[in-house]
């Protein structure tokens, strides 16, 4: 599960959207919903991808040097 930074809302990883923030010397990172993403934009976060699901942890990287 995964909570939202404005609304407090929580879903099943995957859902929400990471949204970054930068300001003097610090990024600043959270989780949006959905419903919460003009209310982010207008807080001065820029909306980046959508939050990795459940099945992240079966995901390969292509071109990522392997350890022989």
């Amino acid at each position: 599960m995964s909570t939202c930074a404005f609304c407090g809302s929580q879903h099943r990883l995957g859902r929400h959207f990471l949204a970054h923030r930068i300001s003097t010397l610090r990024l600043r990172t959270v989780k949006v919903c959905e419903r919460c993403l003009e209310q982010a934009k207008d807080a001065g976060y820029q909306i980046a991808e959508r939050e990795p699901g459940s099945s992240a942890g079966d995901a390969t990287f292509q071109g990522a040097p392997v350890a022989g």
